[in-house]
């Protein structure tokens, strides 16, 4: 399976097209290879072109990423890009020191438009919109009802954006994908 790649590479070509490299290897290949391309393209330059239909994959292998439908260029970015575009709630995870004063806490989320939320003793999560306000906001708000120890904020899986961009509405109107999303 190792084979083809290694041959493409005895005369140190400036692009390097893999048909979904990592199809049959073990986790332990896998992330080797992914190391090497990656130290490939650090030392020498060299592009790395990758089919893959295994996201998770793509996300740790690509600072770049071009979706195609139907042989056409659907939309190119950054991954991180592509939630940011298309991922329309986020979920900053609050943790307390100490248990926070609920109801305030739940109070000052929900006048800062914040949808829903569970909580728990040490812990509140609540949606955001991408309408709504921004995470950093969030810790501001609530800190005179309870210090936050840490924020996380939840990111959406890759299958859930990819989905995302599928059926964006932009999409359904031009059949066969000539206009791309935005």
């Amino acid at each position: 399976m190792l084979r083809e790649p290694a041959r493409a590479l005895l005369h140190c070509p400036p692009l390097l097209v893999l048909d979904e490299p990592t199809i049959g290897l073990n986790t332990v290949v896998n992330l080797r290879l992914r190391a090497f391309l990656a130290d490939l393209n650090r030392r020498q330059g060299t592009t790395v072109l990758l089919t893959n239909y295994n996201l998770v994959d793509i996300e740790a292998r690509c600072p770049r990423v071009v979706m195609l439908d139907r042989a056409r260029n659907l939309i190119g970015g950054m991954p991180e890009e592509f939630r940011v575009r298309f991922v329309q709630r986020r979920t900053p995870r609050l943790r307390y020191a100490e248990p926070p004063d609920v109801p305030a806490t739940v109070g000052a989320l929900q006048a800062l438009g914040v949808a829903g939320g569970t909580e728990s003793r040490s812990e509140i999560a609540a949606g955001l919109s991408a309408a709504g306000p921004r995470v950093a906001e969030v810790p501001r708000r609530v800190e005179p009802h309870a210090a936050v120890h840490e924020l996380d904020v939840d990111q959406p899986s890759v299958e859930s954006v990819v989905a995302a961009i599928y059926a964006w509405p932009a999409r359904s109107q031009t059949r066969g994908g000539d206009k791309a999303p935005g």
